[in-house]
């Protein structure tokens, strides 16, 4: 599931092919994300995994890490 985040970003339009080097702990904010762009990242999760990622989960804090947004993933999949 890390590699499956790291595609949704690593497109142009948020961290690029530099994505594919991102440790899964490292602050996402830190490496530039805007909020436009963590809320396509929250689409394209939501979208590839058949998800939704309850309210209670949209906080800046399930989007602070790659390993943080696996977590949220798997946590509305076993809901």
């Amino acid at each position: 599931m890390l590699d499956e985040v790291r595609a949704i970003l690593s497109d142009p339009g948020v961290l690029g092919e530099a994505a594919w080097n991102i440790d899964g702990a490292a602050e996402l904010q830190s490496l530039g994300l805007n909020s436009m762009q963590l809320v396509q990242i929250l689409v394209d999760i939501e979208e590839l995994f058949g998800v939704e990622i309850p309210d209670e989960l949209l906080a800046a804090g399930t989007f602070r890490t790659i390993e943080s947004i696996v977590a949220a993933v798997k946590s509305a999949q076993s809901s």
